[in-house]
């Protein structure tokens, strides 16, 4: 699967098992001097130039896939079919930067963590 933003070869990286121990690292290395720039510079870039090129339908499409990939990797943990946490990273991560790059597109960050805030608080009331 390719990361949100694969045409400019940045952000993040399958760790599938076709890749080689040596690919992995050596992307890894690559991606992670690419990711400290983009932090530097901010990922609002980055998302802009992702929904310019892909465009809102398609990012939506790709988070409906990026949910489904990470409910296989709970389902699997669940079932003691994966004991090593690997895919649950990153099957947590395509998720995060994807919900990132929504709340961008709809200029919603903000409203975002106003309900966070509310149902954490609710939460913290039911344990009460």
């Amino acid at each position: 699967m390719a990361g949100i933003c694969a045409a400019h070869g940045i952000l993040y990286f399958p760790l599938h098992d076709s890749f080689s121990h040596t690919t992995r690292s050596f992307r890894g290395v690559y991606r992670m001097s690419r990711i400290k720039d983009l932090v530097r510079k901010g990922s609002k870039e980055l998302y802009k130039k992702c929904l310019d090129k892909w465009g809102i339908g398609t990012q939506m499409n790709m988070l409906i896939e990026e949910s489904s990939e990470l409910i296989t990797a709970v389902s699997r943990i669940m079932r003691g079919r994966d004991k090593i946490l690997n895919n649950l990273i990153e099957e947590i991560t395509d998720v995060e930067i994807m919900i990132e790059q929504i709340k961008f597109a709809y200029n919603i960050k903000e409203k975002v963590l106003i309900e966070r805030d509310r149902k954490l608080e609710r939460l913290e009331r039911r344990l009460r």
